[in-house]
């Protein structure tokens, strides 16, 4: 008992002193990853050396040292192996992957969080194709993706929009280059994890040490040696480029000798790359309002739909009954089109259709820099603050503009930029008594942009296409994509700007007390999450835009055509002027399309907080904000050195989300003003029928103010 036991960072010269107790136990606590030597000395006992421990994130080690009788000025060294450990004092599971294995892991975007499934216990993705969720964030020990929990330097970055078995993951970059290590926690996680119920994903930072070291890095791959591609070549276009470039440099060392230290890394990628892109063309008779379609002899027929008088029952009837034919509008629509060269693109026919190949840039451009500085203000209190900013700026072939006589270009985008600021004060009142605080506020911006329909209509400026109401883009055959593309595309999936602009703010407090055999560990932390989501679009349906739809038979709801405005379905082998029945849609479709019938104008119309309309083109914006309290106390109790005991306790609770400008909205009965519930509709519908009558209230919809919280407790016994 009563023996000192000095622990000492080799890189920083940094030392911690602890007095065993009287079993002869000593306990560190908050010790960072690294390399560390351990002293022990007792006056009658030769001074006993550990010169190396490494000490992994997240991990406890028991160090036993046996003392010798003799004079202190002799030493003894204790030489550790690297070994399995059996942990006795902690009995999370999982493993910690750092060091020259975290930097020569294959990683392609060179982001640590590609390597998190590298555990036992853990899936790396499930896709809808075999039956999953589409978890591509990694399950851990079966719960879903987005139930993990990533926190860097102490700091949670999880992203916190993700939801219903998505990606779950850090929104913000975390470079192999500029991370010590990290860990995944598998199961049996301890108190101080209790916002989830997945994986615990402990990250840690690279800091200076006394020596000044540094590293610079270059990862190319080249097009040099690639073949074209069979689709392209086989249409004589040009291999899209492929240069793809990564290089970056770290430095890190003493500002001042074993007081201050820093760290910085910065990595950069330029990618020219490319990518094949196909559109769905008219041929030249659909441009000039002529159907085509074969009979049941498999003869090929041509309907010019200005004379054809082979429509209806008797196939003896005008197919427009007007005499106009194609619409001028929709025909110099059309003729905007480039010529299609390729019937083998999914969804052409070679009569009506035919495919465009071709290839569009489509660059990346990312950066990321970070620097750490460390200091020690005396032995006791330790200060180290991080910054870290990266973007990533793509163009994205989502939405093409594909114009006669132009290079096919892409219009849409994907501009990611984040930064944060992470602190931590570290202060050892005594050498049992320690606490710690940090502050973290991380943001992420990501916005997709695209070319609005509006945008697309009035650069096209077609005759016909102006409104009151602001230029009016057309879409025929647009009412389920697959039939036909426009020159620029504008149905919802492909025309569509979103944005997702999230922060995170984190005050944490973590106090730990060492008495006897017990470990007592507890804290707290306040989170404000404010959000802010824009968006043009419902995701199905309607975009911020006046957009004409010119379609039939209920593809995006448009109504069936006559079938006094087709050709009669061949019921006999040989029947002349006729549609086989797998043409009969098709030819209801493209009609409609050629003659320019409109079936619906629609716009996503946007209202305020008091329900009054919004200028068409307004986006959707919601500006939210919660906010989560969490608290713990754990102890953990060593029995013995083969027994211990951790239990603790977490509460928290959370606020749902509160949209700043009181655009938020329930749907209430319009009688009552009840707030109307899953449950409370379907037993009002019940109780209803059971009195003989009908539960069909008419809704409204009412913007409410009212907060509530969202409490949770958990307890934690291994």
């Amino acid at each position: 008992m009563d023996a000192t036991v000095v622990l000492r960072n080799r890189a920083t010269n940094g030392q911690a002193t602890q007095k065993t107790n009287s079993a002869g136990q000593y306990t560190f606590v908050n010790v960072a990853p690294g390399e560390y030597e351990v002293t022990v000395k007792k006056d009658g006992f030769r001074t006993a050396d550990v010169a190396s421990l490494t000490v992994e994130v997240s991990r406890s080690y028991n160090v036993d040292v046996r003392l010798e009788i003799g004079a202190a000025s002799e030493s003894v060294t204790v030489t550790t192996e690297a070994r399995v450990e059996l942990q006795t004092t902690d009995a999370q599971l999982g493993d910690v992957v750092g060091g020259t294995t975290l930097v020569r892991l294959p990683t392609l975007q060179r982001d640590a969080s590609e390597l998190l499934t590298l555990q036992p216990g853990t899936t790396p993705y499930d896709t809808t194709a075999n039956g999953g969720f589409g978890n591509q964030g990694g399950t851990v020990a079966g719960a879903r993706s987005d139930q993990n929990t990533i926190v860097m330097d102490g700091i949670d970055i999880t992203d916190n929009t993700v939801g219903g078995g998505s990606n779950a993951q850090n929104f913000i970059p975390t470079g192999v280059e500029s991370l010590e290590e990290f860990k995944v926690g598998v199961t049996n996680s301890n108190a101080t994890f209790s916002r989830a119920s997945g994986g615990q994903i402990p990250l840690v930072s690279k800091g200076g040490g006394n020596t000044l070291h540094g590293d610079g890095y270059w990862f190319h791959q080249s097009d040099g040696y690639n073949a074209n591609s069979w689709d392209l070549n086989r249409v004589g276009q040009k291999k899209s480029p492929f240069k793809d470039n990564r290089e970056g440099v770290s430095i890190g060392g003493p500002v001042f000798h074993n007081k201050t230290f820093f760290f910085s890394n910065y990595e950069k990628r330029r990618f020219p790359a490319g990518q094949t892109v196909t559109h769905i063309v008219p041929t030249d008779s659909l441009r000039n309002g002529i159907l085509e379609f074969k009979d049941g002899g498999g003869v090929l027929r041509q309907y010019d739909l200005a004379t054809a008088a082979n429509c209806g029952p008797g196939g003896n009837l005008a197919c427009d009954p007007r005499g106009i034919g194609i619409s001028p509008t929709v025909q110099a629509l059309y003729k905007l089109n480039p010529a299609g060269t390729d019937s083998s693109v999914p969804g052409v026919d070679g009569n009506n259709t035919l495919g465009l190949r071709t290839s569009v840039t489509t660059p990346i451009k990312q950066d990321y820099i970070t620097f750490r500085l460390d200091h020690n203000f005396t032995d006791k209190m330790h200060f180290f603050g991080r910054y870290i900013y990266s973007r990533n700026l793509q163009i994205t072939p989502t939405q093409i503009a594909a114009l006669a006589g132009k290079p096919t270009i892409a219009t849409t985008g994907n501009d990611t930029r984040g930064d944060g600021v992470i602190g931590a004060l570290n202060y050892a009142f005594n050498s049992t008594t320690n606490n710690v605080i940090r502050y973290g506020w991380i943001r992420s911006r990501i916005f997709l942009p695209g070319l609005s329909p509006s945008a697309s209509a009035a650069s096209l400026a077609l005759p016909g296409t102006d409104s009151s109401g602001g230029p009016v883009a057309l879409a025929p055959g647009l009412g389920t994509v697959g039939l036909l593309d426009v020159p620029i595309d504008v149905d919802t999936q492909r025309a569509r700007t979103q944005g997702n602009f999230q922060r995170t703010k984190q005050l944490i407090d973590d106090f730990s007390k060492i008495n006897g055999r017990h470990n007592i560990v507890a804290g707290g932390s306040i989170r404000w999450l404010p959000i802010t989501a824009q968006r043009n679009d419902k995701v199905v349906g309607s975009l911020a835009s006046l957009v004409a739809l010119m379609d039939a038979d209920g593809n995006g709801g448009a109504s069936p055509i006559p079938d006094v405005n087709r050709p009669p379905t061949c019921n006999l082998a040989g029947q002349s002027f006729c549609l086989q029945g797998a043409d009969v849609q098709k030819w209801d479709r493209l009609y409609a399309a050629t003659l320019g019938v409109v079936d619906n104008i629609n716009v996503l119309a946007v209202r305020d907080g008091n329900l009054n309309p919004l200028p068409f083109g307004t986006p959707l914006i919601a500006n939210a904000n919660m906010q989560a309290y969490d608290m713990y106390v754990q102890d953990t109790w060593r029995f013995k050195p083969s027994l211990t005991l951790t239990y603790g306790l977490s509460y928290g609770w959370q606020t749902p989300p509160h949209e700043a400008r009181n655009e938020q909205t329930f749907i209430v009965d319009a009688a009552t003003s009840q707030i109307l519930t899953a449950q409370g509709y379907i037993n009002s519908k019940k109780q209803a029928a059971l009195n003989g009558q009908a539960f069909n209230p008419v809704y409204s919809l009412s913007p409410h103010r009212q907060v509530w919280t969202e409490q949770y407790l958990q307890s934690r016994l291994s």
